[in-house]
């Protein structure tokens, strides 16, 4: 199985899906998603990274990390900066994700299925 995914044209959103080997797309595993909430109720402008765990598809999903306006999907997060929870309510919201972990003046380094969130470079 290989995840696409695509930056949509509004910052800190993104649009994701799953194929086949075929390159068949994976009934149901179509998301997108928009971090721009959970970053505005973290009153972070930039230097951080933030963690999620994919909503869908089932047997697929993956951690999700934003950083620098880039999306990752990985299986395993190495963290050696301080994270906190930031959690907005539902109501308003037109695309997940809802709750994250974030990580103030961080970065990321990823490694095949591994993402590694480190101090920012001095």
């Amino acid at each position: 199985m290989n995840q696409i995914i695509t930056a949509r044209e509004t910052p800190n959103s993104f649009s994701l899906y799953w194929t086949t080997p075929a390159g068949r797309e994976v009934p149901n595993s179509r998301i997108t998603i928009d971090f721009n909430p959970v970053i505005r109720a973290s009153g972070l402008e930039r230097d951080f990274v933030i963690v999620h765990y994919q909503a869908r598809p089932l047997f697929l999903r993956k951690f999700g990390v934003v950083a620098g306006g880039e999306y990752f999907s990985v299986d395993t997060i190495e963290a050696i900066t301080p994270y906190r929870s930031i959690r907005v309510n539902e109501t308003n919201l037109i695309y997940p994700p809802n709750a994250v972990m974030i990580h103030p003046l961080s970065r990321v380094e990823v490694e095949g299925d591994v993402a590694r969130i480190l101090p920012l470079l001095k």
